[in-house]
């Protein structure tokens, strides 16, 4: 029986069925065709048909009554391992009518390039981010030798906290522009501590992903028992992070509009004017404007 229970929904209708042709089959036997000529043969092969007959509706009510009142309750899919090749699809499933996105992870790309641009045209969309801090260099250090020691990482670049920075502030940008353009409402903190897992979740499900795109990431559902946890963790570590000012950036109609000045004002009302100056205003807005999905380069 446990056997029976593992198969897929499927075989298991298709057992049923033929259960049931079986079970027809036999009665149209005993019926239509056990009669007439050869009485002692008759009756016998009418006997041996009922007791078949009864065998088989003896099963099906033992098997009715095991699998409503005695089978264990069987597991969804409430977690469940994606391969490399099936992220983008489940990203884009949970995308298709999601109007809240939390985000905690390093740079954000994925956030920038599909997120924000996905749920831009919605009403009442509300975004939590948390990323790196651009200001901790060491922690941009830590970071990028990190992302130096996975094998093949985005071709061969080769990361510096100055290179970490830039990502971080373009994300920000981006999330400024989008609150500003777009009526997204979008909380955006900045966290002292960089973490290898990387969490994307709405309220159906979330994703877990690492850096290197070629291994697989972790889909929870919201049943499984996980899931809040994981929430909980986002949410610890946006209390415990800097929240930063994406008020007040100009309206303009799309990034080619947004000028050095505009990203050299944006960051000098927010506690992010040193790292801007020192990335320089100049490629922040360069690395903005060709932004792209990196689960599709």
């Amino acid at each position: 029986m446990d056997n029976v229970l593992r198969w897929s929904q499927s075989h298991r209708r298709l057992f049923i069925f033929l259960l049931f042709v079986l079970f027809v089959l036999l009665i149209v036997i005993d019926v239509f065709v056990l009669h007439g000529g050869f009485k002692t043969v008759q009756l016998s092969a009418s006997g041996i048909v009922r007791n078949l007959i009864a065998a088989i509706a003896t099963s099906a009510i033992v098997a009715v009554f095991y699998l409503v009142f005695v089978a264990p309750e069987q597991p969804s899919e409430t977690l469940k391992q994606l391969a490399p090749s099936k992220i983008t699809r489940e990203f884009d499933r949970l995308l298709t009518d999601a109007i809240r996105w939390r985000y905690k992870g390093n740079f954000g790309r994925y956030l920038r390039g599909k997120v924000l641009p996905t749920l831009a045209s919605r009403q009442n969309v509300d975004i939590d981010v948390s990323v790196i801090d651009p200001r901790d260099v060491d922690l941009c250090e830590r970071h990028a030798r990190y992302r130096n020691e996975i094998p093949g990482i985005d071709r061969g670049r080769n990361y510096t906290h100055d290179l970490v920075a830039l990502e971080v502030l373009v994300t920000i940008l981006h999330c400024a522009w989008h609150a500003a353009n777009r009526d997204l409402s979008i909380d955006l903190y900045l966290s002292r501590v960089f973490d290898p897992i990387r969490i994307d979740t709405c309220d159906t499900a979330m994703i877990l992903t690492v850096e290197d795109r070629r291994s697989p990431a972790l889909l929870l559902t919201s049943s499984h028992f996980m899931y809040s946890h994981f929430e909980q963790h986002m949410r610890y570590t946006r209390d415990q992070g800097t929240k930063i000012d994406l008020a007040h950036f100009p309206r303009r109609l799309n990034l080619l509009e947004v000028s050095v000045a505009d990203v050299t004002a944006f960051f000098n009302r927010t506690a992010l004017a040193d790292v801007c100056e020192n990335v320089g205003a100049d490629r922040i807005l360069v690395a903005a404007r060709n932004v792209t999905n990196p689960y599709e380069t």
